[in-house]
C-alpha cells in the first residue's frame, strides 16, 4: 500500500493479486484508489481512458508503471507513488511427437 496525499485528501493505492503471486498472460492485478471518485488512472504516464481509467478500482493486465491521482472537489490533485507491474511470457507450445 502506497499513501502520499496533502491535508486531509492523502491517496492509497491498494494493489491485490488475483490469482497466484506469478503474474501470467491473462492474470491482472486489482489496483483500487482510497477515493471513490475524483481518480484518474495512468500507465507509464499515460493516461487510461473512462470510463476504467477514472473508476475507484482499476483491473491492470498489462506490464508498466501504476499509478492513480485523485483530485478533490476543491480541485486539488495528489499523486500516488508508482506500482511496478511485470508479466512473464508466455513458454513455447509444448509439442507431442
Amino acid at each position: 500500500m502506497v499513501t502520499t496525499g496533502f491535508g486531509r485528501h492523502k491517496i492509497r493505492l491498494i494493489s491485490t493479486l488475483s490469482g497466484a503471486s506469478l503474474l501470467c498472460p491473462g492474470d491482472s492485478l486489482v489496483l483500487s484508489s482510497s477515493f471513490l471518485t475524483g481518480n484518474q488512472w495512468f500507465r507509464n504516464g499515460v493516461a487510461i481512458a473512462a470510463p476504467k481509467g477514472t473508476a475507484q478500482v482499476f483491473a491492470a493486465r498489462d506490464s508498466g508503471n501504476y499509478v492513480v491521482s485523485f483530485t478533490s472537489p476543491e480541485g486539488c490533485s495528489s499523486l500516488s507513488s508508482a506500482q511496478r507491474l511485470d508479466f512473464r511470457i508466455l513458454p513455447a507450445q509444448p509439442l507431442i511427437t
